[in-house]
């Protein structure tokens, strides 16, 4: 498998652009967890969020890692939309959230 990382919302939904892919998945986790890029046991709250789209014609996977503010679901959903890109939504969550 062929992955192309972007290190933002702005860099993936060009990256779709170029490429012609119209649709893409926002996978999120929001719970508590060990904080993924803490120097030691770091439990707290987590907003995460991977957006991620195929390219059939080459079999790439294009994907963003976003924590903290960048990963406000609803914002990433009205700005993919905006730029005329359907948008699925995946809970990641290891535990139960509602």
């Amino acid at each position: 498998m062929v992955y192309q990382d972007v290190p933002d919302s702005d860099a993936f939904i060009a990256g779709l652009q170029a490429r012609g892919i119209d649709h893409a998945v926002i996978a999120w986790r929001a719970e508590y967890g060990q904080v993924p890029d803490a120097p030691g046991v770091v439990y707290d709250r987590l907003q995460l969020a991977w957006l991620l789209a195929y390219d059939r014609r080459d079999g790439c996977i294009v994907r963003c890692a976003l924590s903290g503010a960048d990963a406000d679901r609803a914002l990433l959903r009205a700005r993919l939309l905006a730029a005329g890109i359907t948008a699925e939504e995946r809970d990641r969550n290891t535990v139960g959230w509602g």
